[in-house]
């Protein structure tokens, strides 16, 4: 997550969405191995978030709802 976040910053946003892609799916992966883990499903949230801010500064509003309402969905 650090990566995209510095990518970000940086102005690389297609760095920032691989890394934040990644992220996504590896915090996904481990919250169906453990579902009894709240620190893995508040990751996958955290990671929803930083795609939908990611999303919503590309103007891909569509994308950005979509990635805040799952990680709100996560947050419930």
């Amino acid at each position: 997550r650090r990566l995209g976040d510095l990518a970000q910053r940086l102005g690389d946003l297609d760095l920032a969405r691989q890394s934040y892609e990644r992220v996504d799916r590896i915090t996904r992966q481990q919250a169906e191995a453990n579902p009894g883990d709240p620190n893995w499903k508040r990751s996958v949230s955290v990671a929803a978030a930083k795609l939908g801010d990611l999303c919503a500064v590309t103007g891909d509003r569509p994308g950005a709802r979509r990635y805040y309402e799952d990680a709100r969905k996560l947050r419930e």
